[in-house]
């Protein structure tokens, strides 16, 4: 789990799960292909899908706002 205190945060940490995670990845030949969140506007920020896009080729997707159910449950 990698906690953020602002919001600001998120790109590097998760840049910092994914380098830590590469490893695991490559052992089991899989990869992450989508990232999906609720309707964050960081998240949804044009330069952040850019550089999950870039550097990971990574696609996001989005829930639709104020419709909780599709974040799943935990």
């Amino acid at each position: 789990t990698y906690h953020v205190k602002k919001k600001s945060e998120f790109l590097d940490a998760f840049n910092t799960f994914m380098s830590t995670f590469q490893r695991t990845m490559r052992e089991l030949n899989t990869e992450v292909r989508i990232l999906q969140s609720d309707h964050d506007k960081v998240i949804l920020d044009k330069k952040v899908i850019r550089h999950l896009a870039d550097k990971y080729n990574i696609r996001h997707i989005s829930s639709a706002p104020y419709v909780h159910q599709q974040n799943g449950s935990s």
